[in-house]
């Protein structure tokens, strides 16, 4: 619903929008509540739901991020 609704609407080819869905399927998936799920190495959703935690690891990740981490190839970050 979240991947038709909020941004369905402002997709208009369907190419797009069924990666759209594809996407919403991935990150919002029942691993995700488990702890098994990650958006890339190193990239875990917090398991915690204190804010002094999740602020400590959002401080430790990378300032710039891999073109990998988007699922592209590492070939995408030359310029």
């Amino acid at each position: 619903m979240l991947g038709e609704v909020q941004y369905g609407g402002r997709v208009t080819d369907d190419f797009d929008k069924r990666l759209l869905n594809t996407f919403t399927n991935t990150y919002f998936s029942e691993a995700l509540l488990h702890g098994q799920f990650e958006y890339y190495k190193g990239y875990r959703a917090p398991m915690t739901r204190n804010l002094m935690i999740i602020n400590e690891i959002i401080n430790h990740l990378p300032n710039t991020d891999s073109p990998e981490v988007f699922g592209l190839h590492p070939n995408a970050d030359i310029t």
